[in-house]
């Protein structure tokens, strides 16, 4: 298919595009061309000067080549016969004249069409100037040129008059004709037959706008009003009148679509020099040839502005909608941005609100561990494994989903479902596409992993933004699921769920603010009768306005997830170690003070200097001080918490490693941090006395920790029972309600101990 020129078809977008043929098929639409062909050319005698035979309007020149540059040559087979019965029957024209004319007119519409579809067909990437301009030289000048010579030599052999002309003057004459009726004529006709549909849709939808109304009152009322005032003999008055269809032209064409200019512009000509024919309206009366040449150069002219207005205006509209284009798309894979998605989302929702079918489903891929590929493929490789990722989802989703690329290697999607079983199916497959794909970005091999959620659009949540929030939560949630799919069923419940959320936010921002964090200590008991020191762990406790205390569970875990773990950690560590300098017979009493770090304090790079820093201020030993560190995916840096731990233990104090046995890469800690102390997770020790396995497991971390010079706590001791079973096993040091229960810091010192 030849690329579609925009001058032509009125810049219609490529989903508009159709092949010609295929609204050719029927040999109606062939018997409909013919008559229009003929009616056209019978319409042409209204714009002659008395017995002259020459039309000043010509529309079979453009319909010939339009229609050929549309159809393709297979359109002269039929037009061309039906304009030599015309012209021989109807026109009375001679047998040689109506021959050669005919066969000019073929030939002329022949050579127009070629060299116009070699200009689209070279020139692919041609702005609406270079198409004008290529009208006018191929079609209008050359095409023209070669009817006008077939013409004037048929109007020479077959008319007595014509002969009295010179050649020369002759085909200048008949070129004019020719010229302005493929100027005006062959760009409506090739828009017209290329897509029908198209055309009288786009012509629809300006007539259903009040602008048109208005313009075609005003041009109406402007004749009447030239019509009138030359009736009056105000002859001046009248031609300054008249002259003013153009700049309503104008109007008209700026404010409308390109097929209703395409129509509009032959319509101006055509009253233009009806009225100028008949004398009225107080424009030039053409009576002689001469004054039919000059008319012909005046409208002609006017013509090609409007034309070259309507350039401008299809430039102009196609920069905007490519400005528009680039607006709402990746510029990285094509698909949809987050401006585009969030505003099609928008639409959806709209939609929705007056719809009584299941709601779509707001879709959310996330590709894990995305910043690692970019770092060990680069930007070249990590780019191309983006397109290859875009390339997949649409391929397997198809655009109705609205596929759009929101950020790094993250994809959002709407995906229609009658009930969550069928969406779970829908996503199952969609996972199964993606996860642990092998791609070749750059031809480097890599393994990716997504994780899948989806929120409904269910008209719960206030905007867009909201859905798109949900959505990522669900993808956040399905990281713990196997496989990683996790579908928020109502997004009601997430609101609440939200709410409560930023109610412990503010409220931990609030505490914080205003001092309102609390030291609690929960007592270790030593095994052994030699170790007659005070062991005990600190604990944090957060006290509300009212004075209702606040465990660790209602502010601790929205600590973690939002980033507040690390000031909690500080305030911690700065307020034990002055709270014992300013007690010193508590700082003399403790053997140990074990003091909990997150995994995001541990990869904090200035935490030793602010613990030696607090130490020296407090002046407390930093012996006395033991430091509990978890096993976490929140350590970000490996080997960086690894230096921390030691650059601790180098200050003086102990480390413990904290719910041993249950975390991630438990022996591969021991091994590669420098530790003083285990604690051995409640897990094993809840259920010890009834469960051999439990007993087992404990006395191999008892033996593997003393191997390595560690000594052990156990967690969760409940009863004398369990102590001495503990005992029995190895263990050094016991931890649990059996042994005390957390409270505040002062009556930690204030009760013997048990």
């Amino acid at each position: 298919m030849l690329p579609t020129p925009s001058i032509l078809t009125g810049a219609q977008p490529r989903s508009a595009q159709a092949p010609a043929t295929t609204h050719w098929r029927s040999p109606l639409g062939w018997i409909a061309l013919a008559l229009v062909l003929i009616a056209s050319a019978e319409a042409s005698r209204w714009f002659t000067i008395g017995d002259q035979s020459m039309s000043a309007l010509w529309p079979p020149a453009g319909i010939f080549i339009g229609a050929t540059a549309a159809l393709g040559y297979r359109a002269l087979l039929v037009m061309t016969p039906v304009f030599f019965i015309w012209l021989l029957w109807l026109d009375g024209s001679p047998p040689v004249l109506a021959a050669l004319a005919a066969t000019g007119q073929c030939l002329g519409a022949a050579t127009g069409a070629f060299l116009m579809r070699r200009f689209w067909r070279l020139g692919q990437k041609k702005g609406p100037f270079s198409e004008l301009i290529a009208l006018y030289t191929r079609a209008a000048l050359a095409g023209g040129l070669v009817t006008s010579l077939f013409g004037a030599v048929g109007y020479r052999l077959g008319s007595p008059v014509a002969a009295a002309a010179t050649l020369h003057d002759t085909v200048f004459v008949y070129l004019a004709f020719e010229a302005l009726g493929i100027i005006l004529f062959a760009p409506l006709t090739y828009s017209l037959l290329s897509n029908p549909r198209y055309f009288f849709q786009q012509i629809r939808l300006d007539w259903m706008r009040r602008m048109p109304w208005i313009w075609l009152a005003l041009t109406s009322g402007l004749i009447l009003l030239a019509l009138l005032v030359h009736g009056l003999n105000e002859s001046s008055y009248a031609t300054a009148i008249g002259f003013a269809f153009f700049p309503l032209l104008c109007w008209f064409i700026l404010q409308t679509r390109p097929p209703s200019g395409l129509v509009a512009i032959p319509v101006f000509v055509g009253v233009f020099l009806g009225l100028s024919l008949n004398g009225m309206g107080g424009l030039p009366h053409i009576i002689t040839l001469p004054d039919l040449i000059r008319s012909l150069l005046l409208v002609g002219g006017l013509a090609v502005m409007c034309q070259v207005l309507s350039a401008i205006t299809t430039e102009r509209t196609r920069l905007i909608q490519g400005f528009q284009e680039q607006a709402r798309t990746d510029f990285l894979t094509g698909l949809r941005n987050d401006r585009a998605f969030t505003e099609d989302l928008r639409a959806a929702l709209d939609e929705r609100t007056h719809s009584d079918r299941a709601p779509d489903w707001l879709v959310y891929l996330r590709v894990l561990e995305a910043d690692r590929i970019e770092e060990l493929l680069g930007f070249e490789a990590s780019h191309a494994l983006e397109r290859q990722l875009a390339a997949r989802l649409m391929g397997t989703t198809g655009p109705r989903a609205m596929p759009a690329r929101i950020a790094d290697a993250t994809f959002v999607l709407l995906m229609p479902a009658e009930s969550t079983a069928v969406l779970y199916r829908q996503l199952e497959s969609l996972y199964t596409d993606f996860d642990g794909s092998v791609l070749e970005p750059g031809g480097h091999q890599t393994q990716i992993r997504v994780t899948v959620g989806a929120a409904p659009l269910d008209g719960n949540l206030e905007d867009p933004i909201h859905y798109l929030s949900a959505a990522t939560q669900a993808a956040h949630q399905a990281e713990q699921h196997s496989p990683r799919i996790h579908i928020i069923e109502n997004t009601r419940t997430l609101i609440s769920e939200r709410h409560a959320t930023t109610q412990q936010i503010e409220r931990l921002k609030s505490a914080l603010t205003e001092d309102r964090l609390e030291l609690f200590a929960q007592r270790i008991q030593p095994f052994s009768p030699q170790d007659t020191g005070l062991h005990y762990e600190i604990l944090v406790r957060l006290r509300e306005r009212d004075g209702e205390l606040v465990s660790p569970g209602g502010f601790l875990p929205v600590a973690e997830t939002f980033g507040f773990m690390g000031e909690i950690d500080q305030w911690v560590i700065r307020t034990t170690l002055r709270t014992l300098a300013a007690n010193p017979e508590w700082l003399a009493s403790t053997a140990k003070c074990a003091i909990n770090l997150a995994g995001t304090s541990l990869s904090n790079p200035e935490l030793v200097a602010f613990i030696d820093q607090e130490l020296r201020v407090a002046g407390v030993p930093a012996a006395k001080i033991s430091f509990e560190i978890t096993e976490t995916e929140q350590i970000g840096n490996r080997s960086a918490a690894v230096a921390q731990v030691r650059a601790m233990r180098e200050l003086g104090c102990s480390v413990s490693l904290d719910d041993f046995g249950t975390g991630l890469a438990t022996f591969d800690y021991l091994r590669s941090f420098e530790l003083d102390f285990v604690k051995i997770d409640g897990i094993f020790v809840r259920d010890l006395l009834a469960n051999h396995q439990d007993q087992s497991m404990v006395r191999a971390i008892c033996e593997v920790a003393r191997s390595m010079g560690l000594r052990t706590i156990a967690e969760f001791v409940e009863g004398e029972d369990l102590i001495e079973a503990l005992r029995q096993l190895g263990v050094d040091y016991g931890q649990g309600f059996g042994i005390a229960r957390p409270a505040p810091i002062h009556e930690l010192f204030e009760q013997p101990a048990a």
